[in-house]
């Protein structure tokens, strides 16, 4: 009987024998990490050491991390009141409970105990203390964004990394623009759109315009959920800041036409990994991502459709995004070559699926595109504007255009229902790859 090969640390056979990871996270990082790290390596020995090695790296560089520290001012008050016998959602109802005093087992003792030792903490506010006094947990800048760091993570633990960055850079800029006490200690409530503009401004300083919204979207975002998840009773100051020159034109990014189609055919449309990818985009329109993200369970080859849908390795941009793309025969053979027949999670392109993935493969794409479009405007996201506009010269509607796009900005009234059925997407779609050839089709709804 053959002996079977070792199996390296953390990788176990199920009885089926697929590999998988299973590693646990230490106890200082749980909070951020979850409890285990777990991964499906697929049936292949040679490719799980593969994607082993891959793995390991990551969880190492993730495990490397110091633990995220929460707000000062906010712990601090949280601390002290649970030292002292109080939840923070109890302060609340006992403020303003109305109660007598004298009724409550020595809890209002207990709370005016608290306030004095808080009182006498040299980093906490007098303003800070007088809204806990109203019963009011404050929340500051700076706890805003470390709660909205601990949501993404939970949502996408793939790219805690990019997320921890991200945020960091936030504090950075928050702390150097409004000060430390305002973005350490001050309560949200006392933030203006003055302080929001001067935020701004600072980036644009510094920064290019879309660079600058895409900051700020992301600090707007994270007051956005604080103010909604803590109930708090205030107006957003960063939302909807105008950034001069931040706004997508025309003239940005064109659409790939006919002749450069057919000059970028060749050393696009090959037969390996880049080649499959861009086939795809170049069918669906969809965003490069999208594509990334594909499991073999997300195609029907029968069908002839791919499923565009949230899950572990890949958050999708809006609610809308998540849909069923009608594809050409021939596309749908290519992917159910690429799916893994044991293991119906496994990516079509494993390449890509990996942190960063998304920015690696566009480079790559890029490196071939550029070798024969010199256009600056001209890109692999051109493809996704020249679906845009194959359907458009189709006469297909803007509202079933903007599904089978994907696109976040489709009316209220477009979400009710379950939405246009896969054959009139289809039909659309048909219209689409005919026009890329000859530019004759028509939409027939």
């Amino acid at each position: 009987m053959a002996k079977s090969p070792a199996l390296p640390r953390h990788v176990s056979q199920s009885d089926t024998g697929i590999y998988r990871y299973r590693r646990r996270v230490p106890e200082a990082l749980r909070a951020e990490l979850g409890l285990e790290v777990k991964r499906s390596l697929g049936r292949d020995y040679a490719k799980m050491l593969e994607q082993y090695a891959v793995l390991q790296a990551q969880v190492a560089k993730s495990f490397a991390s110091k633990p995220h520290r929460q707000s000062n001012a906010r712990q601090k008050v949280i601390s002290k009141l649970r030292e002292h016998g109080f939840q923070p959602h109890e302060v609340v109802s006992l403020v303003s409970s109305g109660a007598d005093p004298d009724d409550m087992d020595g809890r209002f003792y207990a709370f005016d105990a608290a306030l004095d030792e808080l009182a006498r903490e040299a980093d906490l506010t007098p303003e800070l203390i007088r809204a806990v006094s109203r019963g009011e947990i404050p929340m500051t800048m700076e706890a805003a964004l470390d709660e909205y760091l601990e949501y993404r993570i939970r949502d996408a633990p793939q790219r805690a990394t990019q997320s921890r960055q991200a945020v960091e850079r936030h504090k950075a800029l928050l702390r150097s623009t409004l000060g430390g006490t305002a973005f350490s200690r001050r309560p949200v409530q006392q933030l203006r759109r003055a302080d929001a503009r001067r935020v701004r401004d600072h980036l644009m300083e510094r920064v290019a315009a879309s660079t600058a919204r895409r900051s700020l979207n992301d600090i707007s975002a994270a007051l956005r959920r604080a103010i909604r998840e803590h109930d708090l009773d205030m107006a957003n100051p960063f939302a909807d800041l105008e950034v001069a020159g931040s706004q997508h034109t025309r003239s940005q990014r064109i659409p790939l036409d006919h002749a450069d189609m057919a000059r970028l055919a060749k050393i696009m449309e090959t037969n390996d990994e880049l080649g499959d990818i861009w086939i795809t985009l170049r069918d669906t329109g969809a965003r490069l991502s999208e594509i990334i993200g594909l499991r073999g369970m997300d195609l029907d080859a029968k069908s002839l459709l791919v499923r565009v849908e949230t899950h572990d390795e890949r958050r999708l941009k809006t609610a809308n995004s998540e849909r069923e793309i009608p594809i050409p025969a021939e596309l749908a053979e290519r992917l159910a070559s690429r799916a893994n027949p044991d293991d119906k999670a496994a990516p079509l392109f494993p390449r890509y699926q990996r942190p960063r993935g998304n920015d690696a493969c566009s480079q790559a794409l890029m490196k071939r595109l550029r070798r024969v479009i010199k256009d600056p405007r001209k890109v692999v996201y051109s493809l996704r504007h020249r679906m845009k506009d194959l359907l458009r010269d189709t006469d297909c509607p803007e509202s079933l255009a903007r599904e089978i796009m994907g696109h976040s900005d489709q009316s209220s009234a477009a979400n009710y229902g379950r939405g246009s059925s896969l054959e009139r997407k289809r039909r659309a779609l048909v219209a689409a790859w005919t026009n890329s050839q000859d530019g004759t089709a028509t939409f027939h709804g």
